[in-house]
């Protein structure tokens, strides 16, 4: 048998370990000296080798500083609490909020000795945040239950500004100044994993963390952050991760698990100062990373010698996150969609509230309204197609065969199905395309029919299995590899998850979701593919994602916006990316793009 170097040309290196995704994820924790009190809900400022620990639980004004071997007491604050927001360095730092009962005040710390500085406008504890004595951002906290606001600080004053998306408290921060943060965690009814990002004016929210937890410390910057145990309600966790700019990875984790710590420092070198176990422990944890690692790098490709497997390093669906994309020109849901890139997508027709045949089309930057329409304003269509070669099959009202195709400039009527339907599910391409149940509440005869079109007229295929795809999603890029997934139970009104894949002859039953819905968005194909968001009866609406890779439904990242009715706008799948826009609640504008993360992935197969 060959070698390896011999069929590809070269050779592939033998690793013992595999190489670090960054230089933080080299990191470990060590044990560093004990703080002098026993006690959680501190706050800590600077690095590890220059930290200031101060406050804590019940409402204590002690403050230390820490040269990374020795504490030294130093200034007491003007106001003792716990369960504070802050920042800065060991000889400029800052405490502000805290509880109990809650605070509005605020005081700096100049090395020596803290002064009371301008009050926050909402008293609040359990609050997070980031920055330095002159720039500053904190949010979330605990009035009297989770809230939402956000106060950002100037040097002088504290003015509210753009609030969370998501209301919390006991969340976590790290970042530089008050014009780039990042906040992380929290609970509202149970613990959270979501995590937001700061950019002076707003929050936008970025990739989850991997473990959702409450009472979690933070350290680094907006882009290169570190999240240090916390709680899982009741669990007490070690779990630590790192954050690069887009994504959580799983670092090493805390020698004892413990939560509402101080901390300081960065991605590179920070420390988590007692806190609870549950029980106040005067525990120090110093995280280093080491400044020489071996760092995978996209494309590397390694056997590892100690699992003995072929291992390499590239785009991964799984490591995802989502990010808010530029808004509909007009807001819609009910639309078709069309694209294979990103940068390449569309949207037609929708509810507006009333049907409409306005056409967007996006580039990566921006959407926009073309001139040419639908020649029938329709909503609850089926689409497929790319976007210089698409097609709108179906719809209401009233409730229609007809189909338009694109050809990147204009619509023109093309060819109707043999049953008129609404809300089904489409794959394919203009000259190759697949529709698949649909219909009406009362006509449960249309929910399994599926048509074929040959680029001149629709011919009637196998039935799906399963009488109950309404309001379904799809899957494919071809007319033979396609799944139709989930829908709405006819003549019992409930979500489903059943989930079948077509194979150009018939449809076979496959994996079920984890969560069943209606009306969500699909994208992708029948190996590695998307279903996003959607609804159950009350109404409730979605913000879960799950990723299909040819098995197994794996729930990955959530959107940012929870949604339904609307489409997904690229079949090329995850790895390539993916844009959703529009959908409700109401007639949204907003959009989302999906990107792939990075992962180690180990090789199987011949």
């Amino acid at each position: 048998m060959a070698d390896f170097s011999t069929i590809k040309g070269f050779t592939v290196q033998t690793l013992a370990d595999d190489p670090k995704l960054s230089q933080a994820l080299g990191g470990a924790w060590s044990s560093g000296t004990n703080y002098p009190t026993s006690t959680a809900g501190m706050f800590g400022a600077g690095i590890t080798t220059a930290n200031v620990t101060y406050g804590g639980s019940p409402s204590l004004t002690a403050a230390n500083k820490y040269d990374g071997t020795t504490w030294t007491g130093t200034g007491a604050l003007s106001t003792g609490r716990d369960d504070m927001s802050g920042g800065g360095t060991q000889t400029a730092a800052f405490a502000v909020g805290g509880g109990y009962p809650v605070k509005d005040q605020m005081e700096t710390f100049d090395g020596s000795t803290w002064s009371e500085d301008n009050d926050l406008n909402t008293a609040r504890a359990k609050l997070g945040g980031a920055g330095t004595t002159t720039s500053a951002i904190v949010a979330g906290g605990e009035p009297s239950s989770h809230t939402d606001i956000s106060e950002k600080w100037n040097g002088t004053s504290w003015t509210e500004v753009n609030n969370l998306n998501t209301s919390r408290h006991g969340l976590a921060g790290a970042g530089a100044s008050g014009t780039s943060a990042i906040v992380f965690g929290g609970y509202v009814s149970d613990d959270v994993a979501n995590a937001e990002s700061w950019d002076g004016t707003s929050w936008t929210t970025v990739g989850a963390l991997n473990t959702a937890r409450y009472y979690l410390a933070g350290a680094g910057i907006q882009t290169a952050a570190i999240a240090i145990g916390g709680s899982q309600n009741p669990p007490v966790i070690a779990n630590t991760e790192l954050w690069d700019g887009s994504a959580w990875a799983e670092g090493s984790a805390l020698a004892t698990a413990k939560m509402n710590m101080a901390s300081g420092g960065t991605n590179i070198n920070a420390m988590a100062t007692g806190g609870g176990t549950p029980s106040a422990t005067n525990g120090v944890e110093e995280w280093v990373a080491p400044s020489t690692v071996s760092v995978a790098q996209e494309g590397q490709v390694w056997f590892n010698s100690t699992s003995n497997v072929l291992k390499g390093y590239g785009l991964s669906a799984p490591a995802g996150t989502w990010a808010s994309s530029p808004s509909l020109n007009t807001g819609r849901a009910y639309s078709g969609s069309a694209g294979n890139a990103p940068d390449s997508a569309m949207v037609f027709g929708g509810e507006t509230p009333s049907a409409t045949g306005a056409t967007e089309t996006y580039d990566g930057s921006a959407w926009t309204t073309v001139p040419a329409t639908l020649n029938t304003p329709r909503t609850y269509v089926m689409s497929f197609g790319v976007t210089t070669a698409s097609m709108c099959v179906g719809g209401t009202p009233p409730q229609t065969a007809a189909s338009e195709t694109w050809d990147g400039t204009s619509w023109a009527e093309g060819y109707d199905l043999n049953s008129a339907r609404h809300s089904g599910g489409g794959a394919g391409v203009t000259t190759a395309g697949l529709v698949f149940g649909g219909g009406t509440w009362n006509q449960p005869s249309l929910h399994k029919l599926t048509e074929e079109y040959d680029g001149s007229c629709w011919a009637e295929k196998a039935d799906l299995n399963n009488d109950h795809m309404t309001n379904i999603n799809s899957l494919g890029l071809t007319q033979t590899a396609a799944i139709c997934s989930s829908g709405y139970r006819f003549p019992s009104p409930a979500a489903t998850a059943f989930t079948e894949e077509w194979n150009g002859t018939s449809w076979a039953e496959i994996a079920d979701l984890n969560t069943a819905r209606y009306y969500a968005g699909g994208s992708g194909s029948v190996t590695s593919g998307l279903i996003m968001g959607g609804e159950v009866p009350a109404p409730t609406f979605y913000s879960k994602v799950e990723l299909y890779n040819g098995t197994a439904w794996t729930e990955i990242a959530d959107m940012g916006t929870a949604r339904a009715h609307f489409p997904g706008t690229t079949t090329n799948g995850p790895s390539s990316g993916v844009v959703i826009a529009g959908g409700g609640p109401g007639f949204q504008t907003s959009a989302e793009t999906f990107a792939a993360g990075t992962a180690i992935k180990t090789f199987t197969g011949s």
